[in-house]
């Protein structure tokens, strides 16, 4: 008897979903998916007859009909409740309301949430059994959402997040089998890190006169221009919040005492995360904006309620317009001057800051008493709300062209007149004390 070889090893065999295929122009399901449950290959035929049907949408009803009992038999025989039913419309509205009442999600994340299953409505059905629902239906939506390139990779990617956690919630319902999920099925997800640029960050030089610019929008068009912008601006440069976070701060928010701004949910808005919930320095120049906001406007001193209301006294939801008319003064392209911008602008120049300390066995009124050390990463991480210190290394620190070196973060337009030169002549021509 001959030694018996061993088994070739290979890449383990993947079962493929339930699905249509056409032969000689005639439709046929393969069922082998639900084998457990009588699933085979057979024929798409109408009553009565044998032969396969040739009609592209008769076979789409009749493949989802069986595919409907197979699914429900399966469950049925694990034990699951019967008459679980539902329609990817009410399947939405259910997983929307369940995540409000939570309150474990933020209320821009939520807005997010709902546009982007709207949009799965839109393209699958409003009455669609999810199901029904398979992969290749997944595949043809993302297709769809990346037609013409009319959005990204990453947008792409952010869609199919929200179908899969829809999914999470229909297995939770009972409404689909447990652990089936078309979105996790997909072998090929698209992805935003592919081929992605560099995040915009502002110079300091650069920041201060965007904030110079600022001033200058609003006293022009006080009308038009978004509420306080000059502050509002300086409170993202010199903060770091991301935009739900500043736009939701509270009067409260503001501790001129103890030196602080915090960041925590109020009944305007949530956190994205729990390491969300953080306080950061209220450097100089931010007191001295939120003191002429807060206690030297016309309307008198701010003491309760949003500390940057709209005109109709609630939260401001785009600025995008307030922020493209200051770069347009700045000569910068639209679009180019926005708040994640401003996020990465003060992670970097928070990394080029440096603390002071007192040097071993020195009296702080000792000549050469105090020393200077560069503030740490994970510093820098906390105050903008990160769990760990890998984004604020590899994303939000930017290496700057200039040398930058000081105890506060600040952006103060005399500063950087000598950096500036022509361009803050001929740009902003106003920009000399107006």
């Amino acid at each position: 008897m001959g030694e018996r070889k061993p088994p070739k090893r290979g890449r383990p065999k993947v079962e493929r979903g339930a699905h249509i295929f056409w032969r000689n122009g005639r439709a046929y399901g393969d069922f082998r998916a639900y084998a457990d449950v009588g699933g085979t290959k057979s024929s798409l035929a109408e009553s009565g007859k044998t032969w396969g049907t040739n009609d592209p949408a008769l076979a789409d009803a009749l493949f989802a009909a069986e595919l409907t009992r197979l699914q429900e038999k399966r469950r049925t025989e694990a034990g699951a409740q019967q008459g679980r039913n539902t329609t990817l419309n009410v399947l939405v509205r259910d997983h929307l309301i369940k995540k409000r009442k939570a309150n474990k999600t933020s209320l821009s994340h939520l807005n997010d949430l709902d546009q982007r299953l709207r949009v799965a409505i839109e393209f699958f059905g409003t009455k669609r059994d999810p199901r029904t629902i398979e992969p290749d239906d997944v595949r043809r939506w993302t297709e769809d959402l990346a037609k013409d390139g009319k959005r990204k990779p990453g947008t792409v990617r952010h869609f199919l997040n929200a179908l899969s956690g829809l999914y999470g919630r229909a297995q939770e319902g009972l409404y689909v089998e447990k652990k089936y999920n078309p979105v996790s099925e997909l072998q090929e997800k698209p992805t935003g890190w592919s081929g992605r640029s560099e995040a915009t960050s502002f110079e300091v030089h650069e920041a201060a006169l965007i904030l110079e610019a600022a001033r200058i929008v609003e006293k022009r068009n006080r009308m038009n221009a978004t509420p306080g912008l000059h502050t509002l601006i300086g409170m993202f440069l010199l903060t770091g919040g991301r935009a739900s976070e500043v736009l939701g701060l509270d009067v409260d928010d503001v501790s001129f005492d103890r030196g602080r701004v915090y960041f925590r949910p109020n009944e305007h808005r949530g956190l994205k995360t729990r390491t969300s919930r953080r306080d950061v320095p209220l450097w100089p120049q931010a007191r001295e904006l939120l003191q002429q906001w807060m206690f030297g406007g016309a309307n008198g001193p701010r003491t309760s309620g949003l500390l940057f209301p709209s005109n109709t006294g609630g939260v401001i939801r785009d600025i995008r317009r307030s922020l493209d008319a200051v770069g347009r003064l700045c000569g910068m392209r639209p679009g180019e001057v926005r708040t994640k911008a401003f996020r990465h602008t003060y992670a970097s120049a928070r990394l080029a800051t440096v603390e002071t300390f007192l040097k071993p066995g020195h009296k702080p009124t000792e000549p050469d008493a105090w020393g200077f050390v560069e503030v740490a990463q994970d510093k820098v991480s906390r105050e903008l709300g990160h769990g760990g210190f890998g984004l604020v290394k590899y994303v939000y620190g930017h290496m700057s062209r200039t040398t930058y070196r000081s105890t506060d973060v600040e952006y103060r337009i005399e500063q950087h007149t000598n950096v500036l030169g022509q361009r803050l002549a001929t740009v902003l021509p106003t920009a000399g004390r107006d």
